[in-house]
C-alpha cells in the first residue's frame, strides 16, 4: 500500500476552518493506518456502499505504553478517512473492497489524518461518542450524547454540544463552521449521489437536514416522545442487544448500562437505511420509515430476537434469535413468521456472538457472521428451503472487541458479508479482523456457496446429447438417456439413476427387472421430481407460466452441508423469442435431492462423513413436497410434448408415482412444520387450486393439524388482460403500443442513469458488475427486464390460493379454507387476515354478492393470543378503559368501542412548526422549573381530587372492576384495508423505486377504492358490525372534523348570498335595476365571504373529481350535479344583481 502525504492546503472556505497547526514550520500529520502501533482505535464507520473507512484513534503515551498523551486534560485524538481497503485471505494481496482490483504504488487511497484535540472538549464519565461518513467519503460527523450528573441530581450541560461535521477538501480536512446542535448521535443518511440526508437524533427528537450542506436549517422532524415514560404516561423500556453495543464500531460507549444511552443506540441501529426499530420488553417490534411521514411499516412479536436486516424491497426482516445461532424471517406487510433458518451447528451456541446478517440475490439468500470465542463464523442459508448450504470458520484470528484493558479501548470491524466480484463471478465475500504479528489487519474471503465438493457422488452418463425440443424426460423410459442430461447416484452401493430434461428433473431407484427402453414398471421407484419453478422476483412471475432449462451445461452437482444440492439455470418458455439477442431472463433454481432419506439405517458416522453425506438430523422435507406439487402442475397443465401427452405410455406412471410422493408427504407430514405458513407454501397452495387434482391435494392439507396461513402477491399485468374478456382487438393494440413505448421508455431512463454517473463512480461500478463471457456458464447474473408502470382502476390487485378457488368456482373448498385460515389467525397473529381482506375485494370487483355477503358474515372480532397481538401492555390497559359493559354477544354497535395503536411517529414539517414545537417544549421547560406555578398547579390537582374526581370514582368504582372482567381486546379482521403503504406484493415486480425510498404510498387505499365503487351490493352493504365499527372510527377521528368544516363554510356561503345578493335590496337600499355600486360595509364583507367560501368549495369538488379513479360515474351522477348547480347559480345572481339585469328582478 502506498502512503500519501497530506496536502495542508493555504485556501479557507467561508464556512470551513483548516485542521492545520498556525505554525508553517510544525510537522505535518502523517498518515494514520489501522495497524499503526502507537495509535488506539476508538471508532470506525465504514460508508453505506463500503467504499470509504473513517476512524478515530487515540495516541499513545511513548513513555508508558499504557496510557494515551494528553493535551489540556484531554486525550490526544486523531481523524483518519480513507478508501476502504482489504486483505485477501488467499492471495494476502491488498485490494479495494467490493472488488479484486489490486492495491499497487499508482492506486489513490485519498487518505487523510488530521488531531482533532482542540475542538473536543472533555465528556465526563457517562458519555458515548457516533461516527459516520457519507457515501462518497467527503464528510465526517463526530457527534457526543453526555449523561453526566451534577450534585443535585440534574443532567449537566454538555461540553461539546454540537457535532464536529468534517469536511475533505483538496486531501485536508477541514471544520465546517456552521453549528449543527446535537446531543445524540449525527449520522449521513442512505441517499442519492446528489446530495446528502444528515439525521441528528436526540432522546425527544429525530431531526433531518435534507439539504445539507447548503442549509443547516431542520428539513422536519420527528417527536420520539411517545416512547418515552413520563407522569402522564406509561410506556415499556427497550429491549436491547447488548453484545450490539459493546461491540458496535461506530460506537464508543463509556456507561454500557446507561437506560438512555441504550435506547438511543437501539432506536438507531438502522437508521442509516431510513427506519427506526423500536423493540420493546415483552417482545414487541416495531419498524417506522423515517422517510414515508413516520409511518408504521409492521409491528409483530418476536421475544428474545433483534432486528438485524431488511431485503433489497423491504419485503422481509430477519431477527437473530438469542443463544440459538437462528434467524427468524418476518413478513413486513403482514408481520407474521415465514421462514426459520437453524444453523447446520448444533452444539452450545451460547458464546456465538451475532454481528452481522444480510439477504443476498434478491432476498433468496440470508448470510450470518459473528464470532465464537477467538474464531469467526461465516453461514448461508437458501430461504425457500430453509436450508443451510455454507459455513465456514475462520480459527484464531480475532481478539475480543469492544472491550477494555489497562485503560485502553479496543475497536475492530465486525464481521460482515456483502457482494463481490472475483474473477469476472458475482460471489459473497466475508469481512473481518485479524491481527497477523499482532497488527489490525482487515481481511476478506471468498464465501463460494457454488464450490463442488471433492469425490461427489453424481456419475454423469456420457454422450447422450440433451435438447430442449420436447418433453423426453415423459416420452423416455428410463433405460432410454438420449436428448436428456442424466447420471448415476452412488449411496453406499446403492444405485441410483437422475436425469435431467426441458422442464423436469427425476430421481429413480430402477427395476434391475425393467429392461424395455419406452417403458416404466411399477416397480421403478420415484424419489424426487420436480417441475422448475419461476422466481417469485421476475418479471410478470405467475404460477401459471412454465419455465425450462436455459442450458444443461449449467447443471451442477455441489453437495456439501446440503448433500443433494445441485444447480440449474432456467429460462422463460416463450416459443416466439427466437433471436439469441433478445434471450430472456434466466433464473438459478436451487434443487435439493433427498440423498440423506437414502442412506441405509445403522450407518457408521465415520462413513458418512468419509461419502461426504450430510450427517444432520432427518426434518419432515417440505423441499421434496413442494417438488412433487410443481411436477403434478405441470403434467396436468403440459402442452409442450411432441405428441399427445395423454397418450404416452410413460405419463399416467410418472403422474400416478408423483401423486404418491404428495401423499407420503402429506400423511407424514410433521406437526411442527411451518411449510404452509411460509410464502412459498402458500405459492403453492394458490397453484394447486388452479386444477382439480391440486384441489384435492389442498383438502388433505386442510384436515391435517399444521398451522396454515396464505399470503398475496401483485397479479402481473399479462393476467389482468388475460382475465378481462371484453377487450376488443383495437384495445389490445392501443395496449400493445402502450406497453412497448412504456418498455422502451423505461429503458431509455435506466440508459441515461447509467450515462450520468460519473467517471470515478462509473469506474468503481463496473469493477462490482460480473464480467459475460460468451459461451461460459454463470450463476445469479441475470440482469432482469424494465417493468412497465401500466395503469389500473382495479379495486382487487392481489391473488392469492382463495381468490384462485372463486375463479375455478370451487366455492366449497374456498369456505372450507377460508374458515381454516379464520381459525389459525387467532394462533398465528392478525397478519393471517391480510389475505382475507383481498379475497372480499376480490369479490367485491367480480360483483359475487352472495359469496360476499356470506364471507363477511364470517368475519367478526377475532380474540387473538396476547402474545401474538403485538400491541404494548400500555396501550391494552388503555383500550380497557371504557365506559360501558362489553357483552360477550356483540348486537348493537353501541357495545363497541373502536381504538387503533399508533401507527406514525408525530411529524413537524416546514419552520413554522418545528419553532411551534420548540416554543412549546421551551414553555413546558419553564412550567416544570418555575415554583410558582408548580404551587398553584399543585392546589388546583388537589383540589380536584378531593372534590370532583374521588367522589365520582367512588360511586362508579365497582361497575367499573366489572367492566374491565368482562371486556375483551380484538382486532378488527380488514388489515391494510385503510393502509396507504405500497408494500412490494402489492405492486408490479422490479418496480425502480428511488434510493431512499422504503416502503413508498399508493395513490388510494383498497377503504377509498371500495367506497368509490359504484355497485350497488359492495362490502359496506352487508350488514354486519365489522365495517361499522371500521366507519364509526374513521367518523370520530377523522371525518367528523372535515364533514363540519365542510357544512361550516356551506353555511358562510349560502349565508352571505342571502345577505350579500338576495335580500340585498332590502338590507342596503340598492336598486336592482342599476348597476350595482357597492359601497356598504356589510354588503361588501357579504359578497367578500361568500366568494372566499366559493373558491374552498369549488377547490374541494375539483379536487375530488381530480382524484377519482372513475370521473365518468362522477359525471353521469346526480348528486354532483346538484352541487355544481348549488355552486354557479347563486354566482349567476350575483352577476345579474352587479351588472342590473332586469332578469334578476324576475
Amino acid at each position: 500500500m502506498s502512503e500519501c502525504v497530506v496536502d495542508i492546503s493555504s485556501q479557507q472556505s467561508e464556512n470551513l476552518l483548516c485542521l492545520t497547526q498556525s505554525d508553517p514550520n510544525e510537522t505535518r500529520q502523517a498518515p494514520i493506518d489501522l495497524s499503526n502501533d502507537d495509535h488506539d482505535v476508538i471508532l470506525i464507520d465504514i460508508s453505506n456502499n463500503k467504499k470509504w473507512i473513517t476512524y478515530v484513534t487515540y495516541k499513545r503515551d511513548k513513555i508508558t505504553d499504557s496510557l494515551y498523551e494528553m493535551f489540556d486534560d484531554r486525550k490526544c485524538m486523531y481523524i483518519t478517512r480513507r478508501r476502504f481497503t482489504v486483505v485477501d485471505e488467499t492471495t494476502k494481496r491488498e485490494e479495494l473492497a467490493l472488488n479484486d482490483k489490486l492495491v499497487n504504488e499508482t492506486t489513490r487511497l485519498h487518505q487523510v489524518s488530521s488531531e482533532i484535540t482542540k475542538y473536543v472538549q472533555p465528556a465526563g464519565r457517562s458519555h458515548c461518542k457516533f461516527l459516520s461518513i457519507s457515501n462518497d467519503g467527503k464528510y465526517v460527523v463526530l457527534s457526543y450524547f453526555e449523561r453526566n450528573l451534577n450534585v443535585a441530581g440534574r443532567h449537566k450541560l454538555p461540553n461539546n454540544p454540537d457535532c464536529l461535521i468534517f469536511e475533505v477538501v483538496d486531501n485536508t480536512f477541514k471544520l465546517v463552521e456552521k453549528k449543527i446542535h446535537c446531543i445524540g448521535r449525527a449520522v449521513f443518511l442512505n441517499k442519492s449521489k446528489d446530495n446528502y440526508s444528515l439525521a441528528v437524533i436526540t432522546p425527544n427528537t429525530v431531526k433531518v437536514y435534507a439539504n445539507f450542506p447548503k442549509s443547516t436549517n431542520v428539513t422536519f422532524m420527528f417527536d420520539l416522545r411517545p416512547f418515552r415514560t413520563t407522569n402522564f404516561h406509561f410506556h415499556e423500556t427497550v429491549e436491547t442487544q447488548q453484545a450490539f453495543i459493546e461491540n458496535a464500531a461506530w460506537l464508543d460507549i463509556s456507561d454500557p448500562q446507561n437506560d438512555e444511552m441504550k435506547r438511543l443506540v437501539t432506536f438507531t441501529r438502522h437508521i442509516r437505511h431510513n427506519i427506526l426499530t423500536t423493540p420493546f420488553n415483552g417482545g414487541v417490534v416495531r419498524i417506522w420509515s423515517i422517510v414515508e411521514d413516520g409511518t408504521r411499516l409492521t409491528s409483530f412479536s418476536a421475544p428474545k430476537q433483534h432486528v438485524m436486516a431488511f431485503s433489497k424491497n423491504y419485503k422481509y426482516t430477519a431477527a437473530y434469535v438469542e443463544n440459538t445461532r437462528s434467524v427468524n424471517i418476518y413478513n413486513v406487510k403482514s408481520g407474521l413468521l415465514v421462514y426459520r433458518l437453524h444453523s447446520s451447528e448444533t452444539s452450545d451456541a451460547s458464546k456465538f456472538i451475532v454481528s452481522h446478517i444480510r439477504f443476498c440475490y434478491d432476498g433468496r439468500y440470508v448470510a450470518m457472521c459473528g464470532w465464537e470465542g477467538n474464531d469467526v463464523v461465516f453461514e448461508i442459508w437458501y430461504v425457500e428451503a430453509e436450508t443451510s448450504i455454507y459455513r465456514r470458520v475462520e480459527k484464531n484470528v480475532t481478539e475480543p472487541v469492544g472491550c477494555r484493558e489497562e485503560g485502553r479501548l479496543k475497536k475492530a470491524v465486525q464481521p460482515f458479508v456483502t457482494r463481490g466480484i472475483k474473477n469476472g463471478h458475482k460471489m459473497l465475500k466475508g469481512y473481518y479482523t485479524s491481527y497477523p504479528e499482532g497488527k489490525m489487519t482487515i481481511m476478506c474471503v471468498e464465501l463460494d456457496i457454488d464450490r463442488t465438493i471433492e469425490n461427489p457422488v453424481l456419475t454423469w452418463i456420457p454422450n447422450t446429447n440433451p435438447t430442449c425440443r420436447n418433453t423426453f424426460e415423459i416420452e423416455n423410459g428410463l433405460q432410454n438417456t438420449l436428448n436428456l442430461q442424466c447420471g448415476n447416484i452412488d449411496i453406499f452401493g446403492d444405485e441410483y439413476f437422475i436425469r435431467f430434461g426441458k422442464h423436469t428433473v427425476q430421481l429413480w431407484k430402477q427395476d434391475p427387472d425393467n429392461t424395455e427402453p419406452n417403458l416404466i414398471s411399477s416397480r421403478d421407484k420415484l424419489i424426487y421430481i420436480r417441475a422448475y419453478k419461476g422466481p417469485d422476483y421476475g418479471y410478470d412471475y405467475s404460477f401459471r407460466e412454465t419455465w425450462k432449462i436455459d442450458e444443461f451445461k449449467s447443471i451442477k452437482f455441489i453437495g456439501g452441508i446440503s448433500s443433494g444440492r445441485m444447480l440449474v439455470n432456467i429460462t422463460e418458455t416463450l416459443d416466439d423469442m427466437s433471436d439469441q439477442s433478445e434471450r430472456p431472463t434466466y433464473h438459478t433454481e436451487e434443487i435439493f435431492l433427498p440423498l440423506d432419506e437414502l442412506i441405509p439405517p445403522n450407518t457408521p458416522r465415520e462413513k458418512l462423513a468419509s461419502n461426504l453425506i450430510s450427517t444432520r438430523a432427518l426434518r419432515f422435507d417440505y423441499h421434496k413436497l413442494e417438488s412433487a406439487c410443481q411436477a403434478l402442475h405441470f403434467l396436468y397443465n403440459s402442452e409442450d410434448c411432441s405428441t399427445n401427452i395423454q397418450d404416452i405410455k410413460t405419463y399416467t406412471t410418472i403422474r400416478d408415482k408423483t401423486k404418491l410422493i404428495i401423499e407420503l408427504s402429506v400423511d407424514t407430514i410433521d406437526i411442527e412444520s411451518n411449510y404452509f405458513s411460509t410464502v412459498a407454501g402458500s405459492g403453492t397452495l394458490a397453484m394447486l387450486a388452479s386444477f382439480p387434482v391440486g384441489r384435492d391435494v389442498i383438502k388433505s392439507i386442510v384436515v391435517r393439524a399444521i398451522p396454515i396461513s396464505i399470503f398475496s402477491y401483485n397479479r402481473s399485468q399479462a393476467e389482468i388482460n388475460r382475465d378481462n374478456p371484453q377487450e376488443s382487438e383495437e384495445d389490445r393494440r392501443d395496449r400493445e403500443e402502450y406497453e412497448s413505448e412504456q418498455i422502451s421508455k423505461k429503458a431509455l431512463s435506466i440508459r441515461k442513469e447509467e450515462l450520468d454517473l460519473e467517471a470515478e463512480e462509473r469506474s468503481l461500478l463496473e469493477t462490482n458488475r460480473p464480467t459475460i463471457i460468451p459461451g461460459e456458464v454463470y450463476y445469479r447474473s441475470s440482469k432482469l427486464r424494465p417493468i412497465l408502470d401500466y395503469d389500473t382502476t382495479l379495486i382487487a390487485t392481489n391473488e392469492n390460493v382463495l381468490t384462485v378457488l372463486i375463479d375455478e368456482l370451487d366455492y366449497n373448498l374456498y369456505k372450507l379454507l377460508f374458515n381454516r385460515i379464520l381459525s389459525d389467525s387467532k394462533k398465528l397473529g392478525p397478519g393471517c387476515l391480510s389475505s382475507l381482506t383481498d379475497a372480499l375485494l376480490f369479490l367485491q370487483e367480480g360483483g359475487n354478492s352472495d359469496l360476499l355477503l356470506l364471507s363477511s358474515q364470517k368475519l367478526s372480532y377475532l380474540e387473538i393470543k396476547k402474545e401474538k397481538l403485538a400491541i404494548l401492555t400500555s396501550e391494552i390497559n388503555q383500550v380497557m378503559k371504557v365506559k360501558t359493559l362489553q357483552k360477550e354477544y356483540i348486537s348493537s354497535i353501541r357495545n363497541l368501542e373502536a381504538h387503533a395503536t399508533m401507527e406514525q411517529i408525530i411529524k413537524h414539517e416546514g419552520n413554522f412548526w418545528i419553532f411551534l414545537y420548540h416554543f412549546r417544549k421551551g414553555l413546558r421547560r419553564w412550567s416544570e422549573e418555575s415554583t410558582i406555578y408548580n404551587g398553584i398547579k399543585k392546589s388546583l390537582v388537589l383540589f380536584y381530587k378531593r372534590n370532583l374526581r374521588n367522589p365520582w370514582r367512588r360511586m362508579f368504582i365497582e361497575s367499573r372492576r366489572e367492566a374491565k372482567k368482562l371486556s375483551k381486546v380484538c382486532v378488527v379482521p380488514l388489515p391494510h384495508f385503510s393502509s396507504y403503504s405500497d408494500f412490494p406484493e402489492d405492486r408490479p415486480k422490479n418496480k425502480r423505486l428511488e434510493d431512499e425510498k422504503v416502503i413508498p404510498y399508493k395513490p388510494a387505499s383498497a377503504f377509498v377504492r371500495v367506497a368509490l365503487d359504484q355497485h350497488s351490493n359492495n362490502m359496506f352493504r352487508q350488514g354486519d358490525t365489522v365495517l361499522e365499527v371500521l366507519l364509526q372510527y374513521k367518523w370520530q377521528n377523522f371525518a367528523r372534523k372535515k364533514f363540519l368544516w365542510i357544512c361550516f363554510v356551506h353555511v358562510v356561503y349560502y349565508i352571505s348570498y342571502c345577505t350579500g345578493v338576495l335580500f340585498a335590496p332590502e338590507l342596503y337600499g340598492v336598486s336592482v335595476t342599476e348597476k350595482l355600486n357597492i359601497t356598504h360595509p356589510g354588503q361588501i364583507v357579504s359578497i367578500a365571504l361568500m366568494l372566499v367560501s366559493l373558491l374552498v368549495l369549488l377547490y374541494q369538488e375539483i379536487r375530488q373529481f381530480l382524484k377519482t379513479h372513475a370521473k365518468i360515474d362522477y359525471l353521469q351522477s346526480g348528486y354532483n350535479w346538484v352541487d355544481i348547480c348549488a355552486f354557479v347559480f347563486p354566482l349567476i345572481t350575483l352577476v345579474q344583481l352587479w351588472c342590473g339585469l332586469g332578469s334578476f328582478v324576475s
